[in-house]
């Protein structure tokens, strides 16, 4: 397990009993999920990692663990404060099988990573050219980008939200030598 709290910035509610257990009160309800979803996106960037089961989150010591109040936040509401993130679009369901128990946490939310990479194809004359998911990730021209080296599955979900709005189109590239690299193409509307 990973001392996380030497990493991250904790608010003060860290370290008080009520704040594991999931309030009723919906308002007080809401400020808490948006907290411990704070606490959660710090602890991946802290991680340098954005893909997670819930049970990895759940057993995180200084983040969904304080030993000195001797609290954890429970399997249940880690998996609550998961759902509010999905929601706000922070966090997206990873598993395959459609379960909920894997979930890539965003650095930014996934429509924000959308827009920077179409506005960076936009300002460097990409439209209508065929960029792979790797470049997008690592070619120098996207240093100082929003998703520059970001994990390539969260790329691919910005590309796939840009071909929903009739901005891009992702596919897989048929080039010897580039088998299973995926590509995408951006477009004007």
């Amino acid at each position: 397990m990973v001392e996380a709290a030497s990493r991250i910035d904790l608010p003060d509610l860290h370290s008080q009993p009520f704040f594991y257990t999931i309030q009723l009160n919906q308002d007080t309800r809401e400020r808490q999920l948006k907290l411990w979803a704070e606490i959660l996106l710090s602890y991946a960037k802290s991680q340098g990692k954005m893909g997670y089961s819930v049970q990895e989150l759940y057993e995180s010591e200084g983040v969904c663990v304080n030993k000195k109040v001797n609290r954890r936040l429970s399997i249940e509401a880690v998996g609550k404060v998961m759902e509010y993130m999905v929601e706000k679009g922070l966090a997206d369901y990873s598993a395959d099988d459609g379960t909920k128990d894997k979930v890539f946490i965003y650095a930014k939310p996934l429509q924000t990573i959308a827009t920077a990479i179409f506005t960076w194809a936009d300002r460097n004359c990409k439209i209508g050219s065929v960029e792979t998911l790797v470049d997008l990730r690592e070619d120098s021209s996207v240093k100082g980008e929003i998703f520059h080296m970001l994990d390539i599955k969260i790329i691919e979900k910005a590309c796939l939200a840009l071909q929903k709005e009739g901005k891009a189109e992702v596919f897989e590239l048929d080039v010897s030598g580039l088998e299973g690299t995926k590509g995408v193409k951006f477009f004007h509307q």
